[in-house]
């Protein structure tokens, strides 16, 4: 079964890419690559603004064809003009996480973790990135050389927004000696969330159902179950365009690739769901490779886990050019041992 992912990246870093701008519409920007090789889906565009180097940062939104794709800018679009060189960075946007961009972009508030685990072997080794930079899976999740580090029956809810270190409740374990190159994830699909996005000057705040409004008064959090990578809350309404994997290819910070199955639990088994059962989706299970493997020793005292938050942290959904709602998106773990 293949499907096209909506939350992927390229398995190595690519030659950045050159266009110009073609249309200018507000903060919506038409840009067109005349050798046909168009930036993907939340790439971040860098237009030069003027000559003392100031930048204007752009994310894709959608793929136009004709070698054109259509970006919304962070910032105020004022003096671009129309035939001004544009240059695709190769990845998306990197927002850091700490008190620095805290109300700034965006916060995820909660996300219940059931468990974490060191693996010898890919469990989701039939979940990859294709030659057409496609996800493809098989739906299987196979933990059998894989050994829980942490566990909690009832799920513990973590804070992903503030950056403060976090005990986790629940039961402790210390992997075996070893080198473990895969490392897992068991959490639930619900996502609490809260987040502002300032676009032109306007400033933008979640409301409790997730919709986008100016009224400051009206900012609160909400929570939204992840059912579809490519629809977020819902099914798509066509079986077969359902997206229940997804990769990610970090190559800035903490860098590996990421993916992840939507699962149900069964018996308390993880059980990778179907396209067909795609509603009955309660959990997600994911798998990070670092770069460098988790190395366990007689002397390993401790293992740490940090989660970064990227810029699809939070996703800023459009609606004539401005936004509309928000929704969730994926975080990237690093481990350290000491």
């Amino acid at each position: 079964m293949v499907m096209s992912s909506s939350r992927r990246a390229s398995k190595k870093a690519s030659t950045q890419k050159s266009g110009f701008i073609s249309q200018i519409i507000g903060p919506v920007l038409d840009i067109e690559f005349p050798d046909g090789g168009l930036p993907r889906v939340y790439n971040a565009l860098i237009i030069e603004r003027n000559e003392k180097g100031s930048k204007v940062i752009c994310e894709v939104q959608q793929l136009l064809g004709n070698k054109k794709v259509r970006a919304v800018s962070m910032t105020s679009t004022d003096g671009l003009k129309r035939g001004a060189s544009v240059v695709d960075s190769g990845a998306p946007i990197q927002v850091p996480v700490g008190t620095a961009t805290l109300g700034r972009i965006f916060n995820v508030l909660g996300e219940p973790v059931d468990g974490m685990g060191l693996c010898t072997s890919d469990p989701l080794a039939g979940t990859f990135i294709n030659d057409s930079d496609e996800v493809v899976t098989d739906n299987t999740i196979d933990e059998s050389n894989c050994t829980p580090s942490f566990k909690n029956d009832n799920g513990f809810e973590v804070d992903l927004a503030g950056g403060a270190s976090q005990a986790l409740t629940g039961t402790n374990f210390r992997p075996p000696v070893g080198t473990y190159p895969s490392a897992y994830i068991k959490i639930k699909n619900q996502f609490g969330l809260k987040g502002t996005h300032t676009l032109g000057g306007t400033p933008y705040y979640s409301k409790d159902d997730g919709v986008a409004t100016t009224n400051s008064g009206l900012y609160d959090s909400w929570n939204e179950n992840l059912l579809d990578f490519g629809n977020g809350p819902t099914c798509n309404g066509t079986s077969s365009s359902r997206e229940m994997a997804g990769s990610e290819v970090f190559t800035t910070g903490a860098t590996g690739t990421m993916k992840a199955v939507m699962a149900t639990v069964n018996s308390g088994t993880y059980v990778g769901t179907t396209q067909a059962n795609c509603a009955n989706s309660t959990r997600m299970y994911g798998v990070f490779a670092p770069t460098v493997p988790v190395v366990i020793t007689d002397d390993t005292q401790g293992l740490e886990v940090t989660f970064t938050i990227t810029n699809r942290g939070m996703t800023i959904i459009p609606n004539s050019n401005v936004p509309a709602a928000f929704s969730s998106g994926p975080f990237s773990p690093s481990f350290k041992t000491y």
